[in-house]
């Protein structure tokens, strides 16, 4: 029986890898979020709930401001 799909910022929300679902969905839009061997390019993919996700290192910046420096 396949997994149920969910959209991929919430599931990185629930598995505690973002604050907030809007945190999660700006992280996979900058191309930090990898969905198996691929990078995620939109937040509102559906994913199935076991899939291997992974997040690039921490940020260089507090706020995405510091990116426009």
């Amino acid at each position: 029986m396949a997994a149920a799909k969910v959209r991929l910022d919430q599931l990185l929300a629930q598995r505690g890898l973002f604050p907030s679902r809007s945190r999660a969905a700006a992280s996979v839009m900058a191309g930090e979020v990898r969905v198996g061997e691929q990078v995620a390019d939109k937040p509102g993919r559906l994913v199935e709930e076991n899939v291997e996700v992974s997040v690039a290192g921490g940020r260089r910046f507090v706020s995405r401001g510091g990116i426009k420096l």
